[in-house]
Formats: structure tokens, sequence, C-alpha cells
């Protein structure tokens, strides 16, 4: 390996670079010489990849993931993928013609047909007794369809046979207990393996089927059956996989006779083969095998470093391309090699005068490296070209880090790479070098944390009880507040009022406010009842206002001291909008410095300007679950999170806008990650934004960068809070340092401004 740092012009500054690039791949052992290699496919992201098809050329591509709703089509090897949804939250296979032409998909309750390279889908007519349907296959012309069934009537998995593409079917309890199944080119022969020491073929659509023995194991063996079975053109070269370890099996004359590969043996959970039957690839959670000489002998090749467990495979015609997907991971093709490309940019400041950055380069390659200089201006040019070179590098993250830089300075980077098929570059990316230090100043369980302009005064909620801090949380007091199950607390601009709302129901006689900055409480009037799902309080302390089933209200809180006030006296609107959107702890309410223009998430996010009478709905593409939102007191910078993951939802990127949600971005240089909730600084600028697994991200700038928190210990679950000011900023834990101690921090030295670099940022 040789690594060469090249200055193109005099610089004031020094960058002394230590690269690392994780554990190479040993060369993987093959019966030939043959030079094939990792490529990931990046742009379908990183997913539980359930089954992948390929058509006989390579280029038509079609995917599907586990518990998703999705299937992913690509016309270009898999260097780019169109999504296409469904009403399926079980997906179980997917196959492909050989010119990719037709595509068929398994799931719960549906199969699924496209005649047009996977640009429509229709359903096909669904058995009533078949309630879930598993491996597929296709004749070339698309009309001869044979796959595996789980009939409802009597809980047997049989072969069922569609001689008209969908439109009727016959079943068959020939086959015993069958797990994969193969459809000749022309639909008129079909081949199964399963639960049983016998090999089953129909030579006329599935009417008739006749057994054969495959000697190669028995039941006295171990207890195994035949997973995945794969079959030549000539319909002579067959190999079959099986599951604790049983050596892979091969019959070379169509099944009649049967043979053990050569050890070592592969438990498989897939098989792919080309079509002349020679070249195969079996895949398990362990390991990855390769054969060139139609199953006879098998070599192992090790997966890419950075993923963990393949789960599904195919290939082209020829076997030239093997295409793998990996559980929680990319895409990739084995064989030929591409021009790389360049993903998954990011940085990490490591304290005031020290940044690694790191990208994903998605094969192998002999050249690499970036481009790193002080942008003050973000236009000038790079004075450095830092460069690595080897015979070869991997797949895999590449990473080097910088130190003596200039604090609080912006920088501007991007990587480039190259092997034989060419050069690639990434885009320019800049940041800005701020390296903050937080302090603990607390454990407790915090259900909600409130945090006046300033940022000294502090009132916490914490299993039900109140805690006061005025002086930036270093001291905690228990006010007089009784004991509650409060949903949130909201508090003014100046710390002096403050009001609780209740958990249980949301009605307002059950909370409690106070007008001297939590010395003394006051209940709600009783009979006083407004049902709520989110609310704020006015930047002065004067109003509050409530979102709830249809209505938006605003109160004047000093009324509520009038022994004479009834509710007739509340003004209050309708919008059928405000009741949109599941369950209270999903919505929120934000009103901004005036008090005549708010913004209400509900199902989306609504932003009224005229006191609440009327509200419009801004569109952000949630597309998903939303774990946080907050806004700027002028309106104008919005940041929404997404999404703690449930089943059949997959982590997305967290969207902004600068413009009032006129318009919104996804915020790509983050990542696709489980985000968990955000505080924005009163001007907008300041933003905190946190991931479900501990990482804290903050930005200067509205936005345009972000800098990665590691001043502050990682916990689980964290929230993140901030004064308007954005002096004060708060993380607190559910855990921290793997134990069961809630921990608050608070951010120690001041942030630097920023604004006046990237004033033209917000709209």
């Amino acid at each position: 390996m040789k690594n060469i740092i090249k200055k193109l012009t005099i610089t004031a500054f020094i960058l002394s670079l230590l690269f690392s690039f994780g554990l190479s791949f040993a060369q993987e052992a093959t019966t030939t010489n043959i030079s094939m290699v990792w490529t990931a496919k990046t742009n379908a992201g990183k997913r539980n990849w359930k089954a992948i098809t390929s058509s006989s050329d390579g280029n038509q591509l079609a995917a599907i993931e586990n518990y998703g709703e999705n299937i992913y089509i690509s016309k270009d090897k898999g260097n780019t993928w169109e999504l296409k949804s469904f009403p399926v939250q079980h997906w179980s296979d997917i196959n492909s013609s050989p010119d990719g032409k037709y595509v068929i998909a398994s799931g719960k309750n549906y199969i699924y047909l496209s005649s047009d390279f996977g640009a429509t889908w229709s359903s096909l007519n669904n058995p009533p007794e078949v309630d879930y349907w598993h491996n597929i296959s296709l004749s070339d012309d698309g009309k001869t369809i044979g796959t595996i069934a789980h009939n409802r009537n009597d809980y047997r998995i049989r072969v069922y046979v569609s001689t008209d593409s969908g439109e009727s079917w016959a079943s068959s309890t020939d086959p015993i207990n069958p797990k994969d199944i193969y459809v000749s080119p022309n639909g008129e022969k079909i081949l199964s393996v399963g639960w049983s020491d016998a090999f089953f073929i129909s030579n006329n659509y599935g009417a008739t089927w006749i057994s054969k023995p495959i000697t190669t194991y028995t039941y006295d063996d171990g207890y195994w059956y035949w997973e995945d079975l794969s079959v030549s053109d000539d319909e002579n070269n067959i190999i079959i996989t099986a599951t604790n370890g049983a050596v892979v099996s091969y019959s070379t004359d169509g099944g009649d006779t049967w043979h053990k590969a050569e050890s070592p043996s592969y438990a498989a959970s897939g098989l792919a083969t080309s079509r002349d039957g020679n070249k195969s690839m079996t895949i398990n959670a362990y390991q990855i095998g390769l054969s060139i000489d139609g199953g006879k002998s098998w070599k192992e090749v090790l997966k890419p470093d950075e993923e963990w467990s393949a789960t599904t495979i195919s290939v082209d015609g020829e076997g030239k391309n093997f295409f793998v997907g990996f559980q929680n991971g990319y895409i990739y093709s084995y064989g030929e090699l591409e021009k790389p490309k360049i993903f998954s940019l990011s940085y990490a400041i490591r304290n005031q005068t020290e940044v690694s950055f790191s990208a994903f380069i998605n094969t192998n390659h002999t050249r690499r490296g970036v481009e790193y200089c002080s942008s003050a201006t973000l236009e000038s040019s790079c004075t450095y070209e830092i460069l690595e070179e080897a015979d070869s590098f991997n797949v895999g993250t590449f990473t080097a880090t910088a130190t003596n830089l200039t604090p609080n300075s912006y920088y501007r980077y991007r990587f480039f790479v190259e092997n034989e098929k060419g050069i690639a570059y990434s885009e320019d990316n800049i940041f800005l070098l701020t390296y903050n230090d937080w302090l603990e100043i607390g454990q407790m369980s915090l259900d909600s944390l409130a945090i006046s302009k300033k940022g000294d005064k502090v009132v916490a909620l914490s299993e039900g009880s109140v805690y006061i801090s005025n002086n930036y949380g270093q001291d905690w007091n228990l006010s007089s507040a009784p004991l509650g199950d409060w949903v949130d607390l909201k508090m003014s601009e100046n710390g002096e009022v403050i009001f609780l709302g209740n958990k249980i129901y949301g009605i307002t006689e059950d909370s409690i406010f106070s007008l001297d900055g939590g010395d003394t409480w006051n209940d709600f009037p009783p009979d006083f009842p407004i049902f709520f799902d989110a609310f704020d309080i006015s930047p002065d302390g004067k109003y509050l206002y409530f979102i709830g089933y249809l209505y938006f209200f605003k109160l004047e809180i000093q009324s509520l001291l009038d022994e004479n006030f009834i509710l007739e006296d509340i003004e209050y609107e309708e919008h059928e909008e405000l009741a949109r959107g599941g369950y209270w702890y999903n919505k929120k309410l934000f009103v901004e410095n005036s008090g005549s223009k708010f913004i209400a998430f509900t199902d989306s996010v609504y932003i009224s300007t005229d006191e609440g009478k009327t509200w419009v709905d801004t569109n952000p593409p949630l597309l998903s679950l939303v774990t946080g939102i907050d806004a700027s007191k002028d309106g104008k910078t919005i940041v929404i999170t997404k999404p703690l993951p449930i089943e059949g939802v997959n982590p997305g990127y967290s969207l902004i806008s600068r413009d009032g949600g006129a318009t919104w971005k996804e915020i790509t240089s983050l990542g696709s990650d489980y985000w968990n909730g955000v505080a924005i600084s009163d001007d907008g600028y300041k933003i905190l934004i946190s991931d479900w697994d501990g990482d804290i991200y903050s930005s200067l700038d509205c936005g345009e960068t972000w800098n990665k928190e590691i001043g502050v210990p990682k916990g689980y679950s964290p929230i993140v809070s901030m004064s308007g000011s954005g002096e004060s900023m708060f993380v607190r834990w559910e855990y921290s340092d793997n134990t069961e101690t809630p921990k608050i921090y608070r951010l120690y030295n001041e942030l630097p401004q920023a604004r006046g670099v990237v004033a033209k940022i917000r709209k």
C-alpha cells in the first residue's frame, strides 16, 4: 500500500492524516482464476432483503424485503431502483422470466404478476383455501405458474399450478411437503423438492407426478430437509441444497441419479445457478459458496466486510454476475468489476482541532483519497490532495483523520476513488468545525423539559413530579405541584407562566397552571372541560392554545382566576383536519412570536396565519410515523424526525422546511436512520436532532451542515431540548452508559454564532 499527500498550493494550516480501512477480504479460493469482485448497489438502501430475481442479461432486477410492502425494480443492473407499493405486508418470493418481461411475486393472501418488466401489476386470483403463497416459478411466456402454498382447510403445504397466468389453479398433494419449485421454459415440466427424500417431477403441467429417490441422504442422517433447487435449461444438471449441514447434492441426468458434492458442505438458505448449470452460488447465515463445475466442488467466497448475513441470491443467465441481498444491508453484485461510486459521506469532529471523515466505496479500487481545505467563504478552492494507493482495496468504508485545524471555521471536502474502469468524485461537502463539551447535571427519569428563553430556568417532569432549576440545571428543587399523570408542560419565555396538561383523558379541568414560576399552582375552574391533544403557550404567557377533537381553542390565562368565567367565553374554531392523525401523543402545536401564526401536526403539518381561523396543509412527504417535530418562533424553520420503525415501515430521512412549510427537503446529509427527536432555537438556526440509538447531531446554520456530538456520552432513546436563545441545550437519556440510570446533560461551552455566514439559507 502506498500513501501520498500531495500539496497543490501553499496554505496556512497543516493537515496530518491517518488512514484506516476495515478488514481486507482474503482472496476467495476458487477452482479457477476467474476474477470476480463485490459491488454494492446502494441506491435501494439498506434493507432486510427477502428475495431477488434477475433477467438473463442481468439488467432487469426485482427484489422484495422481509415484512415490507414494496417491490423494488431496477433496469440497469441494480444501479438505480424504482419502488412499487402494494397492500401486502408479508412477501415470500419473487421470480421472473429470462427476458425480465414477466415478474411474479408471492406473499400472504396475494400473488401479483407484471407483464411489462415491472411497470404495472395485476393481482391474480386467490383460491379461498390459500392463505399464504411461498416459493414461486413461471414459464418464459408467463402463462404457466408453479408455486408452493399453504392450505388453510387442512393446514398442508401443497403445489399449486396455473396454466392461464393465474386465472385458475389446480393443487396437488403428490409432492410431499414441498419447499421449492421449478417451471421449465415452456411450462410443461415442473420439479419440486422439500420435506422428503424424494425428487418430484411432472411432465404434464402438474397434472400428474412421479417421484425419484434422492440417495445422497436419508432421515437416518439427521434432521434436515431440501431447501432449494436449480435446474439448467436442458433440465439435466440439477442442484439441490439442504439444511442442517447436509452437503449439496447434484444430478447430471435429470434427477435419475444423485451425488454428494465434494466437501466442505454448505447448509444453504439460497441457491442460484447459471442457465447452463455450471456456475452456482449458495448462501446461508454465515457462509457463501461458489461452484463452477455444476455443483461438484465448492469453495468459500468471503462476504463483504461490512455485511453480516446473506439472505437472498439470484444470477444472470451466463453466471457473470450473482446478485446477493444481505440482512439489514445492501444488495451486491458478485462478478465483473465496475466503475466505483462513493456513498454515505460523513464526518465526526473529535475535538476543537481534529475531524475524521468517512465514505463508503462500493467496489474494488486501487486509488482513493480526499481533497480537504479551509473554506471561510464557502467558495475557495481546495489546497490539498490526499491520496492512498494499493494493488487493491475492497468494497467498504474509507476513513481519514485531519488534525491541527482551525476551530470555529468552515471546511470543504470531497472524496475521489479510481480503478481500471474509471475515476469518480463525490459531491462537495461543507461543515463547521465546532466541538461541544457536555456536563452531566442530573440523574432522573424525564417525561418533558421546558426551558426559558435565556436558558437559566428549567422545569422538568419526572415520574409525575415537577422539578425546577434556576441556574441552568445545576441545582434542582421539587416544586409544590401535586403528583400527577402529566402529559406535557409548556412555559412562557420569562419562565413565570407554566402549564401542566393532564395525560389520562387530556381534559383541562384536570390540569394546573402557575403564574409565579412554579411557586404556587392553580387548578382549572371546576366543570370546565376542554378535550385536547396538544397545547402551547404564548411567548408572553398571556394565552393558552389547544387543539383537540375538531377544535382549536384560545384561552386567556388570567381569566381562569375569574370566578365568574364561563365556558362560552372561550374562543374556538372547528376544523376537521385537526381531528386527524390518531393518538394524542403523536400531535403537536406551536405558536410563533406574535400569536397570530400557528403550526399544528396531526396527520400532516398544518399552518394557520390568521389566529387559527383557517389552516393550510403543507403536505410534507411523511410516508411513515413521525417521532418529533419542532419549529422556530417565526414559523419559518420546521423540522420533522421520523420514524421509529414498526412492521412494514422503514427508517427514513428527516425533513426540514426553511420557508414555513411551503417546501420540504430531506436531510440527506444525516442519512436514513431511526430518528427520535428534534429541538430548534427561536431564530431557527440552531438545531439538535437525535436518533434512537443515542447519537446526537447539531447544526448552527439552519440545517445546512451537521456535527455529530461525540462529547456527550451515548445513551438509549435520547430526547433533546433547547432554550429559545439556543444558548442552553439539553440531552436527556432514558438510560446511559449501559446502566439503568436516566441522566441529563447540558451543553458546557457556548456555541459560536454561524448565522452571518449562512444568512441567506432561510427564505
